[in-house]
């Protein structure tokens, strides 16, 4: 079977991106934080998150980043910005910051070290006849990470909103454990195919009550609401309003005439802003430009 790599495939490693470290970023939010990308962060978060660098050196794991493009590039703010990153983060990592002092441990020492874990090892090892030691093949072979509803589970902690489909359809809805029988086994198996994943959730609901969702549910509500660069989205409820600043062109200044005489309509934006609502409640005006 060939692998999926398309989660590899928007990013490469140390490209320059944006980050948003809020709980719930917005189009229309500045506050955007330079990182560089570093991969697909597995084992932390929901799916489509990622490793980032930030400016202080120290790996953080975020799922709204978008490319720096070249439009962002072309402003001398944010071009001024990055090469202060850039040169921040460049001293930030150079290797005299990480050199380890000297404590007076030489190779020599280390090598004796190591001889003294080798045969303690093997004093170890001879009195495991009776499978005390718990490395034992016998005692590993009994553990089971399925069995263990502490263990990392991707899904647990999850933030999703719920469609419209689903039951209680819009909702903000966070993902806290797995669901257990009355043996505190974890109900259902995980599998790399989520129409066949029948591992069971306990979700909390934003108004504080609880539901059972599949895996399958909550892989597809964190699509849904994912983009194919992995931005994060809102889902919106409802256009407030309008409004046009000074720079929105009047109907008398609408129109230009072709060569020929006729009148043909001037296609912008540019001037107009629309408020909206968002499912969770929120209220955002954002330039018509953005919207569309």
């Amino acid at each position: 079977k060939t692998p999926d790599i398309s989660e590899l495939l928007d990013f490469d490693f140390w490209d320059l991106v944006w980050y948003w470290a809020e709980e719930h970023p917005t189009v229309s939010n500045p506050a955007r934080v330079l990182g560089r990308w570093m991969g697909i962060s597995h084992r932390v978060g929901s799916d489509m998150c990622y490793w980032i660098m930030p400016v202080n050196g120290k790996p953080i794991s975020e799922t709204t980043v978008q490319h720096v493009t070249e439009e962002d590039l072309r402003n001398p703010d944010i071009a001024e910005q990055v090469q202060a990153f850039n040169q921040e983060l460049t001293t930030r990592l150079d290797d005299t910051n990480h050199i380890l002092p000297d404590d007076g441990l030489g190779l020599g020492d280390l090598e004796d070290l190591m001889s003294s874990v080798n045969v303690l090892s093997g004093i170890l090892g001879s009195d495991d006849a009776d499978g005390d030691n718990g490395n034992s093949p016998e005692a590993t072979a009994d553990y089971n990470d399925e069995g263990d509803v502490d263990c990392y589970d991707k899904f647990i902690g999850a933030k999703i909103r719920l469609t419209e489909d689903a039951d209680h359809g819009g909702n903000l809805a966070t993902v806290k454990r797995r669901v257990t029988d009355q043996d505190g086994k974890p109900v259902g198996t995980s599998h790399k195919n989520p129409l066949l994943d029948t591992r069971l959730y306990e979700v909390e609901l934003a108004d504080g009550t609880y539901d059972t969702y599949t895996a399958n549910k909550i892989a597809e509500n964190i699509y849904a609401q994912t983009d194919d660069e992995g931005r994060e989205f809102m889902l919106l409820s409802d256009i407030c309003r309008h409004r046009k600043d000074g720079n929105a062109i009047s109907i008398a200044n609408g129109y230009t005439r072709s060569r020929n005489g006729d009148l043909k309509p001037k296609i912008t934006t540019a001037g107009w802003h629309i408020k909206l609502q968002w499912k969770d409640g929120s209220v955002d005006e954002l330039p018509l430009r953005v919207v569309k």
